[in-house]
C-alpha cells in the first residue's frame, strides 16, 4: 500500500506540473514603489543678497541657478558645497542638496556664506 500511495501522489503532482514558480512575489512592495519612483537628488542654488548692504535698505534680490542632477545624496551635498566655496564671496550664495520622490522635494543640506563673509553648513532631517 504504500508503494502505491507514493506513486499516486508523484502522478497527481506531475499533473500539477514541477511547481518551479515561486509562491512568493519576485520583488517586496517597497522595492517596487523605487522603481516606479525612482528618488532624484540635486544641487540648487540661490544668490540672496541686499542690494545695497551697507544701508540695508534695498530690496532683496534672489537670483536662482539651475538645478544639477546628481547619482547621489552624497555627491549632491559636495556640489552644493563646491558651488558655495567657488562663488564670489560678496555673492550671499546658499546651495541645497535635495531629493525628489514624485514631485515632492526634500532639503537634505544646506550651505551658504553669511554677511561676514563665512562659509556655515547645516544637516537638515
Amino acid at each position: 500500500i504504500g508503494l502505491w500511495r507514493s506513486l499516486a501522489s508523484a502522478l497527481a503532482w506531475g499533473a500539477r506540473g514541477p511547481g518551479f514558480k515561486s509562491r512568493q512575489p519576485d520583488q517586496s512592495p517597497h522595492r517596487l514603489t523605487e522603481e516606479r519612483c525612482p528618488v532624484q537628488y540635486f544641487a540648487r542654488a540661490v544668490d540672496v543678497r541686499k542690494e545695497n548692504r551697507r544701508s540695508g535698505s534695498g530690496p532683496l534680490v534672489r537670483q536662482l541657478y539651475p538645478e544639477l542632477a546628481c547619482s547621489s545624496l552624497s555627491q549632491a551635498i559636495e556640489q552644493a558645497k563646491r558651488s558655495v566655496l567657488e562663488a564670489d564671496r560678496t555673492i550671499m550664495l546658499q546651495a541645497d542638496a535635495c531629493s525628489r520622490i514624485r514631485n515632492q522635494v526634500r532639503t537634505k543640506y544646506r550651505c551658504w556664506i553669511d554677511e561676514r563673509g563665512a562659509f556655515n553648513e547645516r544637516i537638515l532631517a
